[in-house]
């Protein structure tokens, strides 16, 4: 036996295994938390508020069938589906795979799986919970043929991070929203830029000081013992074929075998994006990102044969999100339905001042979102609440997007709905990896609220 195995740990290997238990015997499974919120919503609102116990259910009525809603229900899991495609294109898988072989150890295998995982996400944040997936089994498989031990639970959890930097980069669902014309605050606020929320040097830095911390910080929590590597089905997977073994045998299925058929189809929607940014000058949208995922899956792929199959395995990871967002959407009718938001707001707001108030606004949006897990859906509920608090403090719109963004986004790592399509890909359960997630939240949430508290948007 090495003697690595008899080494004395270090601090956050202890941290990251005593978090890692807790989270075992304590995480419930995505589901379960999303009905003990809707119940702990319900009767926080029938406490602290007028609304009583029949228009609190009302309110939760309303927002289970709020258009605004399901609208976004629609633009995300899209955005899932197209984004989980891309990532299982062979080119990119290819890339994935020459990569994961580089590291030679654990703990650098980590660190390379967090830093790819905050690069995705700066891409997408569906492609990050996809790809950075896939790249931890891929570095997992790296591992075991090089012969060293691989923290399987922990690399999953490393790949799952750049859902705690993807407010800071291209699909950041609040400055999208604020960037397109007829938002809901449009009056209040006008157009704000995606240039002058998610582009600034504030920004940029904290995402340069996460980019380097926390992949370090995961690295640094890999045991030297107890480990649990990656199941005898993911190290010994093999690539996928493309499903065009078999010589097409009729006029349909030479068709759905033929490279022009995608290509063709790409023709319209690039033409469209080409004319949409280039010569009406209109900035980035929901809308047009998810268009972007869909020419770039039209193009990547060779036949609309290999793309129908990838995106009906794409599909059946984002049943379980789509599932469960209409008990969020519920949520939301509570939170903005009864005024239990605004009374949480006030509380926040009465312990602020000009100097903390983006500490503690990161602190209400970090709340928020464990109750609306979706950055979208939570500024349509607290968008108002923030611009009115952080003008009344003399802050600008942008940073009143930003202090909802970097508070949203951190606790991803403790609310296990966004992990799901990771999960059932890893064959994990969210307890596994949720006290390594937790751990990682409290250190870029730190970096965070130093960024939005002593940086100007």
């Amino acid at each position: 036996m090495s003697d690595a195995i008899h080494r004395k740990e270090t601090p956050l290997e202890k941290i990251g295994r005593i978090s890692g238990l807790f989270a075992e015997r304590y995480v419930p499974d995505p589901w379960i938390y999303a009905i003990l919120l809707t119940g702990v919503a319900y009767f926080s609102a029938c406490i602290f508020t007028d609304a009583g116990l029949w228009k609190s259910a009302e309110a939760w009525h309303v927002g289970l069938w709020n258009k605004g809603i399901l609208v976004l229900i629609a633009q995300f899991s899209l955005n899932l589906i197209l984004c989980t495609a891309i990532a299982r294109t062979p080119l990119l898988k290819k890339g994935l795979a020459a990569l994961a072989h580089t590291p030679n150890s654990a703990k650098m295998a980590i660190a390379l799986i967090g830093a790819v995982s905050i690069g995705l996400s700066l891409v997408s944040w569906a492609l990050c919970i996809i790809g950075g997936a896939i790249f931890a089994q891929e570095v997992a498989r790296g591992a075991h043929h090089k012969g060293f031990k691989l923290h399987y639970p922990l690399a999953i959890a490393s790949g799952y991070i750049g859902m705690m930097t993807f407010g800071l980069g291209l699909t950041s669902s609040a400055p999208l929203i604020v960037s397109s014309p007829g938002h809901d605050l449009e009056s209040v606020i006008g157009i704000v830029a995606f240039s002058e929320t998610v582009g600034t040097p504030m920004s940029l830095t904290v995402l340069a000081l996460l980019w380097i911390v926390c992949p370090a910080c995961l690295a640094a929590m890999h045991p030297s013992q107890d480990i649990v590597v990656a199941p005898d089905n993911v190290l010994k997977e093999t690539s996928s074929s493309g499903g065009d073994e078999q010589p097409a045998a009729t006029f349909s299925e030479k068709l759905e075998r033929s490279p022009w058929v995608l290509k063709i189809g790409a023709i319209l929607p690039v033409s469209f994006l080409v004319t949409y940014y280039f010569i009406d000058g209109k900035g980035i949208s929901i809308n047009s990102m998810n268009l972007i995922f869909l020419c770039a899956a039209l193009i990547l792929y060779r036949t609309p044969r290999h793309m129908l199959d990838e995106l009906s395995q794409a599909s059946a990871g984002v049943w379980s999100i789509v599932f469960q967002f209409p008990f969020y959407a519920g949520l939301i009718g509570i939170i903005k339905g009864t005024g239990l938001g605004m009374v949480v707001a006030e509380a926040f707001v009465a312990i602020s001042s000009e100097v903390t108030w983006p500490l503690i606004g990161a602190f209400f949006s970090a709340l928020c979102n464990l109750f609306v897990p979706s950055a979208g859906g939570q500024w349509l509920v607290t968008g108002e609440i923030l611009v009115q608090t952080s003008q009344s403090f003399n802050y600008s719109p942008a940073q009143a997007v930003m202090i909802e963004v970097m508070g949203d986004q951190v606790t991803n790592m403790i609310q296990p709905m966004w992990a799901l399509p990771a999960l059932a890909l890893s064959g994990l359960e969210a307890r596994h990896i949720m006290g390594y997630t937790a751990v990682v939240m409290v250190v870029g949430f730190a970096l965070m609220c130093v960024g939005i508290t002593f940086f100007p948007v």
